[in-house]
Parts: C-alpha cells; structure tokens; sequence
C-alpha cells in the first residue's frame, strides 16, 4: 500500500499568530477594483465641487436678475412721469446704465445679505450677458413707452402754440394784424407752412389728426370773432345778420367763415346767440337802472332825514340834492319844490307872489315852451322875474315836456316796428319786433344815461333827435333781422306745410310772396278754416310792413 504524500499549495511570506506563517495572497483584481472606487469617490467629490461652484454662480445671477430686472422697472417708471421725456430720456439710460456696471462690478450690495449680489469672478463674468440682455429690453421698452409720451408732449406743444395764435387773431386790432396769425395758423404754402400744416409735414400729425385739428381750429376762431363782434355791437342780432349777408363788413370773419364746411348751420347758432345776447344786455341795463334807482331813493332818505339845523349836514344834503337832480331822480316837479323848500334853496330864486312876474319873462318862456325848446337853464335866467307859482309852473312844464319827449320817443319806435301793447310776443315776427323794441328802448336809455353822466341838459326836442336817429341807423338792420326772422319761421314750420300743400317751398330771396302765393293756392287766407294756413297767414302779415323781400339775403 502506498502512504499518501502531503503536498505544500501555498507558501509562508507573514507568519501568523501562534507562530504560524501567513499563506494566503492578495487577489491583483480586487486591489486594482478598490483603486478605482477611491478614485471615483475622488471624481465624484471634484463633481460636487464644480457643481456647487455653477450653482453658486447661477444662484447669484438669478438673484442679482431679478433684482436688477426689477430696479430698471422702478428708473423707467420714474422717468416715464417727467413732464419732459426728451431729457428723461437720456437720463434714464444713463442710469439703467450705471445700475448695470454696478452689478458687474460686484458693488451692488444686497440688502437681505447685506453681501455683493455678484460676488465671484465667474458670476460677474456670466453676468455680463445677462445684464447687458436685461439693460436692452428695459431701454427698448422705456424707448416704446416714452415715445409715445414725447409725441403726446409734441402734439399738446403744438395744440398751445395754435391756441396761442388764435387767440392773438381773434384779439388783433386790425386786419393786418390779424391776416398775419391766420397765415401762421392755416398757411398750407409748403415754403412758408401753419403750424398745422408743418405738423403733418413733419409726421407730428397724420391726415386724421390734422384734419381734427384744422377743423377744430377753425371752429374756435370763428367763435371767437363773432363772439367778440356780437358783444361790441349796440345790436348783436344786427351785427349777426351783417356778418352773413354783408361780407364785406368784416373781412376777418369773412375769411375765418371760408374755412367751415357747414355755414347754413353756423348762421343759425349765431343768429340764436346773438338773440340771447341782447337780451342779456336789456336785463343787464334793467338790473343797473334798478340798482341806480336804489341807490338814489337811499341819497333821498338821506337828505330828508337830515338835520338841517345844522349848517353843514344841510350843505351835505344841497350836494346831495344836486346829485340827484342830475341824475333826472325827480319824477314830478312837486316832489322837486318840495324838497328844494325843504333844503331852503328856492327863496331866492323868485319873487315873492306878492309881486307878479314880468310879462316880458312869461311871454319868452310861453314861447320855448309851445315849441318844446323849454330848459332849465332857460327858466333860470328869467327866475328872478317871476313868481314862486309861475316858477313852479315852469318847473313843472319842463319835466312834462322831458316826460313827453320819452313817451313820444316809444311811439316812434312802436310805428316804426309796427308794435303795439298787444303784440302776439309767442308768433315768430312778434318775438324779433319785442326784440327789436327792447333794442331801441336800450339805445335811448344809454344816451339818457351818457347825457346826465356829462351833464347835458334832456329836451323834449333832444330826446326826438336821438330817437330818430337810432331808427335810421337801425333801419336796414331791422329790415334784415325780420327777414331772417321770417326765413326761420318757415323753416321751422315746411313740413306742416308739405302736408298742406304738395310740393311746397319758399324762395329765400322772396319769403314773405312766396308763401304767401303758396298757401293762396288753397284759397282765400284770411277766410280758410284750416288752423295752421290762417296762423301762417297772420304771422306773415307781422312781417308785411317791413318789406322784407326786398333785402338781399344770402348764405356764405
């Protein structure tokens, strides 16, 4: 039998414990295994580093993004509220600018860290591009939004500029004067342009806008000529009329006039205008008439309540006295003696009526007097020549005479306009004759009040002229404004006509014959049953004495 032999697999290089050597060996693949995973542990750490470093720097730029996005917002916004965007403009760039190198830079600090928003070489690098990025779209935007500002600015620059020069047209004293700012105004020569037409030019205006504007312009000088003519006139419905159918007689407004496209329209608003106007102006002179006459009743209670014992509150009230008498307060020559004896001031003038008068004073006094040609100053100079009675008597003759020349003065208006205290004030020609009456009872007030303000003595004869005289100044226009009065009227009641009447119209020229030939065709007028044919009939015979066809009427 053969013994076994043992065998040595291994060999002894580290002895073991108890004495015994180590035979086991390290495996090459497992070593060079763990070498990788600690060099991997290695790059994964190297990883994490730079990860953490682009984290860092996108953290910050993200950061300081926002913050600057926001900070370029609140510089457009505050520059976007300057009342001149030209200049804002540049400034506001200068500063989105300024905020940008900051950032950059690294020296602009957070206030939640109170550290540098970009604090790394690697951030400001990146931030740069994001920065300049952020800077362009908010310029680019601020630009778009203030542009529209500056063209706002533009147009309200060039609205002033017009209004300006409307202004200095409609208040220029001559038509030199004038013609010059209407040429600034509308001028469309392209050498010398308006300032509307060099909006345009200049792209300030499109076509809609100077349109607009052209015509909105020309509205407002025309308003203002006419309203400035309208309150200068005696008559503003006079000088109405004048303005359409006279155009020589205001070439200003005759040329401001050419630049409307609707003319019949704007004669309408003018002639109604005009109407208030006067009227105004007859309650204004009834409000100055009421307050005058209050105020001379209190200077009259002051002189009759005054103590006239005493010498100088007697020559207070004398003054006083005289005030009043040339402000014509004494209605009646009674209430005048009254208070002349009152204040001790007629004694003097006359004999005592113990003594008569001297024939040859009486027989010249007489005589003024049948002719209306009776004054005060006449009477004064034969007082001393007569009696206390026959003084009175005269007294009381010329303030009859200055009373009558006043009444005969309204019934000369009255004939005149074919007006009566009757008058059918709700018919079309009965309203324009009040007006027109109320007009002329205007006029003679003025001059009453212009006489005693210069202390010309009133007559009865003074008192005729100047009534005749505001009737052939008046005359013409009277005859306009009826006729304008009656082109109204029609107007207004065509279509009931039409109704009556197939095909009915009425010539401009000839208004009163025209209709009236009209509504003949119907029959008699004056006899028809039809209401509304027999009121037309009436309201033309109002209009009839003034022969209103026979004035030229026309429509610019």
């Amino acid at each position: 039998m053969r013994v076994p032999t043992y065998k040595q697999q291994t060999s002894f290089t580290t002895k073991g414990g108890g004495g015994r050597f180590l035979t086991a060996q390290i495996n090459p693949s497992v070593m060079a295994k763990q070498g990788q995973v600690i060099s991997e542990i290695g790059d994964d750490i190297t990883r994490i580093g730079l990860r953490k470093l682009e984290v860092e720097t996108d953290t910050e730029v993200n950061v300081a993004k926002r913050a600057m996005n926001t900070e370029l917002y609140l510089i457009r916004e505050k520059f976007l509220k300057s009342e001149n965007p030209v200049k804002a403009e540049l400034k506001a760039k200068a500063e989105m600018q300024t905020l940008l190198k900051q950032y950059v830079n690294g020296t602009k600090i957070n206030p939640a860290t109170t550290e540098p928003y970009i604090s790394t070489n690697k951030s400001k690098a990146r931030f740069l591009s994001v920065g300049q990025d952020l800077l362009s779209s908010n310029i680019l935007e601020y630009v778009k939004e203030n542009n529209k500002l500056i063209s706002e600015v533009n147009k309200a620059n060039i609205s002033d500029t017009t209004n300006e020069l409307v202004k200095s047209a409609i208040d220029a004293d001559n038509f030199g004067e004038f013609n010059q700012r209407y040429q600034q105004i509308f001028s469309v020569n392209d050498k010398n342009p308006g300032v509307l037409r060099l909006a345009l030019t200049n792209g300030d205006y499109d076509q809609k806008e100077y349109a607009t504007a052209f015509d909105k312009t020309a509205e407002i000088l025309v308003d203002g000529l006419i309203l400035k003519k309208l309150k200068s006139s005696p008559s503003a419905l006079a000088a109405a009329i004048e303005i359409f159918d006279d155009p020589s007689a205001n070439v200003a407004i005759t040329n401001a006039l050419g630049l409307l496209d609707n003319k019949a329209d704007k004669r309408a608003k003018v002639i109604k205008l005009a109407k208030q106007i006067d009227d105004e102006k007859v309650q204004e002179i009834e409000k100055e008439e009421k307050e005058q006459i209050e105020k001379n009743d209190k200077i009259y209670a002051e002189i009759i309540n005054s103590d006239l014992d005493n010498e100088d509150k007697r020559s207070a009230a004398i003054s006083k006295h005289k005030i009043l008498k040339t402000q014509n307060y004494y209605e009646s020559t009674s209430k005048l003696n009254e208070t002349e004896k009152l204040l001790g001031i007629q004694e003097n003038k006359t004999n005592s009526d113990t003594k008569k008068s001297d024939r040859a004073s009486i027989k010249l006094l007489d005589k003024l007097d049948r002719n209306n040609l009776l004054t005060v100053a006449a009477l004064e100079k034969e007082a001393e020549k007569l009696s206390d009675s026959d003084y009175k008597n005269y007294l009381k003759r010329i303030q009859t005479e200055i009373n009558d020349g006043f009444k005969e003065a309204h019934n000369m208006f009255k004939v005149e306009l074919n007006y009566n205290e009757n008058l059918d004030d709700n018919s079309a020609a009965g309203k324009s004759i009040q007006l027109l009456y109320n007009q002329a009872l205007q006029k003679l007030q003025a001059w009453k009040r212009k006489e005693n303000k210069e202390k010309r003595e009133i007559t009865f004869n003074s008192t005729l002229d100047k009534a005749d005289d505001i009737i052939n100044q008046n005359k013409l226009a009277y005859r306009r404004i009826m006729k304008e009065s009656l082109i109204s009227y029609l107007g207004n009641i065509k279509s009931q006509l039409e109704r009556k009447i197939q095909g009915f119209t009425f010539d401009v020229n000839k208004p009163y014959q025209s209709t009236i030939d009209a509504i003949s065709t119907l029959g008699n007028p004056a006899l028809s049953n039809d209401l509304i044919i027999k009121g037309v009939y009436q309201n033309l015979l109002g209009y009839k004495k003034f022969n209103v066809d026979a004035i030229q009427w026309q429509v610019i």
